[in-house]
């Protein structure tokens, strides 16, 4: 398993057919499994609001709410990439998400977001296009991602779509995932529109079924973006 080099974000990819699943009634073909679009609950503990947070090879402090910042995302190794632009970095408030939060400074992106690190600039310009016109859409058009996506394509401006689009086409792409077949995997709960293996009770291990599940290694590190 290999971290990214700029956000280590360490995924694995867990991907088998179990016998009991292919013998499972199938899905009506316009229904999207439910495994695909992971929600996000509100957790059983308030999160820690107040205590700075650190990661390895960055010198900065960072608050939970200050991680979370749409507005102001956190940038843990600014040094490590290009300067960000203002709609990477910051966006426009109230209705322009900073692309920064969901594709992170590096563009590698989170499993509810795009990597958008080394794709080319037109072909970025052209997805936000097709969002605009409605002609992209997602298969559960309630997921709250893809919702915010689509609202960040009708409310922002030309230019501040293009210079996006140039500052991730220029970044390399790094590999953050890991992919593990088994016929088997750890139970997983809902959290943050990503899987997470179950501690403490309920903890185990269940058929993989026909699911392909990925889930962060470390998920505090995870919400750390």
């Amino acid at each position: 398993m290999r971290y990214s080099a700029v956000i280590p974000i360490l995924m694995m990819l867990a991907l088998a057919v179990s016998r009991a699943a292919a013998q499972a009634a199938p899905l009506h073909p316009d229904t999207p499994p439910a495994w695909l679009y992971p929600g996000a609950p509100a957790p059983d503990v308030p999160p820690d609001t107040v205590t700075p947070h650190h990661l390895p090879h960055s010198t900065q402090a960072l608050t939970l709410p200050q991680v979370s910042n749409p507005f102001a995302p956190a940038d843990w190794q600014p040094k490590s990439h290009p300067a960000l632009p203002v709609s990477v970095a910051y966006g426009r408030t109230p209705d322009v998400i900073a692309c920064g939060y969901c594709h992170l400074p590096n563009g590698i992106g989170r499993p509810e977001n795009a990597a958008l690190a080394g794709l080319p600039e037109g072909y970025i310009i052209a997805q936000v296009q097709s969002m605009r016109k409605n002609v992209r859409q997602n298969a559960r058009p309630d997921w709250r991602p893809t919702v915010n996506m689509h609202k960040v394509a009708l409310a922002a401006r030309i230019e501040e779509v293009a210079t996006a689009a140039q500052y991730f086409s220029s970044l390399p792409y790094h590999r953050a995932v890991t992919v593990v077949e088994s016929a088997e995997v750890p139970k997983v709960r809902e959290a943050g529109f990503v899987h997470v293996p179950i501690r403490g009770a309920g903890a185990g291990k269940e058929l993989i079924g026909e699911r392909i599940l990925e889930t962060p290694a470390s998920y505090e590190r995870f919400e750390l973006r």
